[in-house]
């Protein structure tokens, strides 16, 4: 999607079981489930585990275990 219609495509496919990844910050990429990031030169991976949950899409717990998880509401992944 093009950078204006993100929000839009986001919301789209919120509560369906369609994996969201985002490459910036951003009030999109907040619900995105899997965001790329840059830091100190190299690509980490954030996943947003309530977003995962709301989306019914399942993740494997090798993907967990080398990502950095976002912490849901409750403080827990």
């Amino acid at each position: 999607l093009e950078i204006r219609h993100i929000d839009e495509g986001i919301k789209s496919v919120q509560g369906k079981p369609v994996l969201t990844v985002a490459d910036r910050d951003g009030p999109a990429s907040a619900a995105a489930i899997i965001r790329f990031t840059v830091q100190n030169n190299k690509v980490h991976f954030r996943i947003n585990t309530e977003a995962a949950r709301l989306a019914k899409v399942n993740l494997s717990s090798k993907l967990l275990r080398v990502a950095d998880v976002v912490p849901t509401r409750k403080g827990q992944p």
